[in-house]
């Protein structure tokens, strides 16, 4: 009787949005995530209210996951939903960049968050990132150097930070820096590319 149910949640929800929404997270309760990633995708993809809400439910299911894959798919559609929102931005450039995708767009986006917001240490974060990624590790290590100090508050600067200073051959310096990152908060990209960057 419970495939019966699932069933007819599942047709249900190929049809209606806020039913989507309730079948995907029944679905996910049950365990059953394939599936409920599956309907959350057929609500984001149906540009209605509800698609904000069904990437929502995306992006926490790929960070448990540690999808880095994932995240890119989900920040790229909110991304196109909402091109104004610059921490959406954020994340797309990021994980667009860390996934080997759309580099141009990804570095134009930060540079101009970062231009908006100076202060903000994720846009700087990011911005040193993709910079470090296309190869101009000393121009990162450069942006990076005047916000030091921030880097024990700041994980996302601590990993830019790493990276940039590997990429310049000062792996000894960068080791602490990346190992001190909490594994659990990395997707797994992100923890295949400190051991690459670390790597003799």
């Amino acid at each position: 009787p419970a495939d019966g149910y699932e069933r007819t949640l599942y047709s249900r929800a190929q049809l209606n949005s806020v039913h989507g929404m309730f079948a995907a997270s029944s679905l996910y309760s049950w365990g059953r995530t394939a599936e409920a990633e599956a309907l959350w995708w057929r609500v984001a993809e149906q540009d209605s209210r509800l698609a904000i809400e069904a990437l929502g439910s995306l992006a926490r299911h790929y960070q448990m996951q540690r999808d880095a894959e994932g995240q890119y798919r989900v920040f790229r559609r909110l991304h196109s939903l909402q091109p104004q929102d610059p921490g959406i931005g954020n994340n797309f450039a990021f994980f667009a960049v860390l996934t080997h995708r759309e580099q141009r767009a990804a570095e134009r986006i930060a540079r101009a968050n970062l231009e908006a917001a100076p202060a903000n240490a994720a846009y700087l974060a990011t911005l040193a990132f993709i910079l470090t990624q296309q190869g101009q590790a000393a121009e990162a290590l450069r942006l990076l150097e005047p916000r030091k100090a921030e880097l024990a508050q700041s994980p996302a600067l601590a990993f830019a930070y790493g990276l940039a200073l590997a990429g310049n051959g000062r792996k000894a310096e960068a080791r602490p820096l990346l190992a001190g990152l909490p594994p659990e908060t990395l997707t797994l990209t992100e923890v295949e590319l400190i051991k690459s960057a670390l790597a003799n």
